[in-house]
């Protein structure tokens, strides 16, 4: 039983002797004592519960947090992603239609809403959860490019539900949510020859160093996604492997003083031209 449960128990059973002008001033105290404490679990901060996923359930993570997946994007998360605005527009001949396929581009905020004004980019978000792709959507719903969405799980790719070929595909913060790699020599099958891949995600000694969660708090739940990191180095030879050659590679770290604390990484791809 509560203090509270106690004391009004209490004035309940001495209510004649309480009320009879002797104890009135005890009861006075005994009230204000229940205001205090009435207040005190108004105002009590609430802890919000934890909701733990699996890579393996990701689309249940990032459905669950789609209106409000941007609201922690941090000035590292921006800077990759300028970074990789800036290798997809050194790839963009001015002038001539560019198809660019985003693989998980989930909500489409910074990317795909970059080259929202370019009306000689057609934008694919081929994403697992359809309420990304909602959002995805109302972002873009005013941009001159063409825009397009498929519902679709990389982890198990369909090159045939693609009816163009791209000049430019990104896996951007992607892999990790992923229990393995995905069939790069799929993927290379949509992407012209002499086409660019480009692939980053979280530094893996990194994420690591965080707990490998990715969370997003909601109200009173925490959602967290327990992260699968992979090896650059791993990444590398799968896509050569399917036919690609590194262009590029570039890290983006948390302070000049902390060399070792990489935050993302980005590689670039070129597809061979076949002879």
């Amino acid at each position: 039983m509560s203090d509270m449960d106690e004391i009004l128990k209490w004035i309940m059973a001495n209510k004649e002797w309480v009320f009879s002008g002797v104890g009135v001033p005890i009861a006075l105290g005994l009230i204000r004592y229940l205001l205090k404490v009435i207040e005190s679990h108004n105002h009590r901060e609430v802890v919000p519960s934890k909701v733990e996923h699996s890579v393996e359930n990701a689309v249940a993570f990032y459905s669950v947090c789609a209106e409000s997946y941007d609201d922690r994007n941090t000035n590292y998360l921006f800077e990759t992603h300028h970074k990789i605005c800036s290798e997809i527009r050194s790839v963009i001949t001015e002038g001539k239609m560019h198809r660019i396929l985003d693989l998980g581009g989930g909500t489409g905020k910074v990317i795909a809403l970059s080259f929202s004004d370019s009306e000689k980019v057609e934008w694919t978000n081929y994403d697992l959860s359809d309420r990304m792709l909602r959002v995805y959507e109302s972002h873009l719903r005013d941009a001159a490019m063409s825009t397009v969405s498929i519902r679709g799980d990389i982890s198990a790719f369909e090159p045939s539900k693609f009816k163009s070929h791209y000049d430019v595909a990104i896996l951007c913060f992607v892999l990790s949510s992923m229990k393995s790699l995905p069939d790069f020599l799929k993927i290379a099958e949509v992407i012209v020859d002499g086409g660019t891949l480009i692939i980053s995600d979280g530094d893996p000694i990194y994420t690591l160093k965080k707990g490998g969660q990715f969370k997003i708090s909601m109200h009173t739940q925490t959602q967290v996604l327990n992260l699968n990191p992979h090896n650059p180095v791993k990444i590398i030879e799968n896509v050569c492997q399917a036919g690609f050659v590194l262009k590029s590679s570039s890290v983006i770290n948390k302070g000049i003083d902390n060399i070792n604390q990489d935050y993302s990484y980005i590689l670039c791809f070129q597809k061979i031209i076949k002879s």
